[in-house]
Parts: structure tokens; C-alpha cells; sequence
């Protein structure tokens, strides 16, 4: 059986390279968020059914990782870059279902999902969607259609299950969260925020982004965070790859302390702190959904673990406002 469906996913993408590339549409002229990606492409998987409703930067108009046409595709640097038919073109991340990592890019949705619910526009838009191996190939280079041939998990309908991150801007500064030089920017947010001081207003925006994205990341399990990208002038962050929800194995340098950095903190977030008290299961059942009739992007013993790190993570800013007062303690937006 496996090798019947292993010759058939070979032959629908044999068929589908003979169809020819579609060009960018006529109506494609919205402005893109780079037309070049950073160097250090995602690593991991995990991305989004619903992407978030923005990005550290303005979301451009018309960029949609939802609905947009897969007008490229390349393997580059053990990573999946694609651009989508725009001019200039969208630079997209994708992560593929593939035969030996079959859940990827389910993962890369979920962690979207869960931090659109703790910590909103602080991941890159993201979007899971079920691409035809046609859509695929179309768009893919001679030796990436040999490796989608190759890698691919193509399912009975003849769709591949890919996750598009937007790649943020070239603009944007790269930020290590496991630097440990006193003089790296991580180190400045964490002695900001583990001070008893008021926190500076013109940081504070950017402190809420950085502390939100360590609460998403150790509710949706994320062993693989390494860094994110900042704005210079706004202090406003981004993460676009590293982004995984019940990470199967720890990335190699990876962020992996995210619970001990925030029981240090002595300034949270008041909305931080509202959105969490507002996660129960329902909610983020539905938020998990994929599919018709949906099914949920992670199992439900992993839904329970999320619900249960979230309130660890109350427990903690319970414990500050008990300390401190709400006023002191909920100081960040």
C-alpha cells in the first residue's frame, strides 16, 4: 500500500509539471513586505490555519499568506522559500507535511493559533493551508520539484498540507534571545523588566511583545525559539521562524528557559495578564481547528497542557501583584 501511494504522489507531481506556470495576475499590484527575506531562513515547523491579524511592522495591504497564488518555490539553505504573486513579490517561509515530518506544518499553525490568543501580532502572519501538488509544482524550480517528489506527504485528494510564513522585512534587526553578552538587547529587556523601577514608556510597548512571546512559547510546548526580529525605531518585535507548537525534540541553542525568565520579572502585562485569564478550552478548541469537519492541529492532552501552563503562568503574576500592587505589577500595556 505504501508503495502504491508513494507512485501515485510521484505521478500526479510528474503530471502536474507538464501544466504550465501561471503568471502574476493582472490585479496584483499591492506592495509586498520585502521583495528579499532574511538570510536565516524558519527552522522547524508549526504554522497558522488563521494567521495573525498583524506583524511587528504594518501588515501591507493585500499580502495575504491565506488566499495568495504560490507564484515561486525553492529549497535553499535546508529551508522552503516561496514568493506570492505580487508586485513586488510577497517572500513567504513555508513549512511542508513531509514523509518524515508529517505534522510540520500543523505545528507551525498551532503555535500561531495559540499566540494569537495569548500575545497578538507578535508572530509573523501565518496561514496552514492544503495546497494541490499541481499549485505546488507549478511554482517550484526543476530540482525542487525532484525533491517535493521526493519529501512530500501527499495526501488521497492530491494536496500537501503547507504552512506560508511572511518574511519580515529586510529592515528588521536580528535579535539572538540566548545572547548572553551583557551589552545584547535581550539582556537590556530582562533587566528592564526584572526591575523593581518603572519601566521606560517608550520601551514598553516592545517589553509587552518580547514577554508575551515567552508566555506563547512555553504554552504551546516551543523548544525551538532561538531569535526574533525587532524594529529599531518602534522597539516592536516579530517572530517568524523557530515558531513550533510541543516541539518533538529541543533546537541546538535554542531559548529553553522561558517559565524561569518570567518568575523574575516584577512588571507583566495587564493585557497579557487579561488574555490569559480569558483562555479556557472551548475557545482554543475551536481556534485549533482545521479542516471539514475540523480537526484539532494537536491532540487533546496537549490542548490540556496548554490550558495548564497559562495558568501556571497567572500564578506568577498573581504572585507580583500580591507583592507589588496591581499598579506596579501590571505596569506594561
Amino acid at each position: 500500500m505504501r508503495l502504491l501511494l508513494g507512485a501515485a504522489a510521484a505521478l500526479l507531481l510528474c503530471l502536474a509539471c507538464q501544466t504550465p506556470t501561471a503568471g502574476p495576475g493582472p490585479g496584483s499590484s499591492a506592495p509586498a513586505a520585502s521583495s528579499a527575506s532574511p538570510a536565516a531562513p524558519p527552522s522547524g515547523a508549526g504554522s497558522a490555519a488563521a494567521p495573525p491579524r498583524a506583524s511587528a511592522e504594518p501588515r501591507p495591504a493585500g499580502v495575504s499568506v491565506e488566499t495568495g497564488t504560490l507564484a515561486k518555490l525553492s529549497y535553499d539553505k535546508g529551508a522552503w522559500v516561496g514568493e506570492l504573486e505580487r508586485t513586488p513579490p510577497a517572500r513567504v517561509w513555508l513549512t511542508l507535511a513531509t514523509k518524515k515530518q508529517p505534522m510540520a506544518a500543523r505545528s507551525r499553525a498551532a503555535h500561531a493559533l495559540i499566540a494569537e490568543r495569548v500575545a497578538p501580532g507578535v508572530v509573523a502572519p501565518t496561514a496552514l493551508r492544503a495546497l494541490t501538488v499541481a499549485e505546488v509544482s507549478r511554482a517550484a524550480d526543476s530540482a525542487t520539484r525532484k525533491r517535493l517528489e521526493r519529501d512530500a506527504r501527499v495526501l488521497a485528494n492530491g494536496t500537501v498540507e503547507v504552512a506560508l510564513t511572511l518574511s519580515p522585512a529586510p529592515s528588521l534587526t536580528r535579535v539572538e534571545l540566548t545572547a548572553v553578552d551583557p551589552s545584547a538587547p535581550v539582556q537590556a529587556w530582562e533587566r528592564l523588566l526584572g526591575a523593581r523601577e518603572p519601566v521606560p514608556e517608550a520601551a514598553a510597548q516592545g517589553l509587552a511583545q518580547y514577554q508575551g512571546l515567552l508566555v506563547a512559547d512555553h504554552v504551546a510546548g516551543n523548544l525551538a525559539r532561538v531569535g526574533v526580529y525587532r524594529h529599531d525605531k518602534s522597539g516592536r518585535i516579530t517572530a517568524a521562524d523557530g515558531n513550533e507548537a510541543f516541539s518533538p525534540a529541543p533546537t541546538e541553542g535554542a531559548q529553553d528557559d522561558a517559565l524561569s525568565r518570567l518568575s523574575r520579572h516584577m512588571t507583566y502585562s495587564k493585557s497579557l495578564d487579561d488574555r490569559l485569564s480569558k483562555l479556557e478550552r472551548e475557545g482554543l478548541e475551536r481556534a485549533l481547528g482545521f479542516g471539514e469537519p475540523p480537526t484539532l492541529l494537536i491532540t487533546p492532552k496537549q490542548l490540556e497542557e496548554c490550558l495548564d501552563r497559562a495558568r501556571n503562568v497567572r500564578r506568577l503574576i498573581a504572585e507580583r501583584v500580591k507583592q507589588r500592587g496591581a499598579d506596579k505589577a501590571l505596569a506594561l500595556p
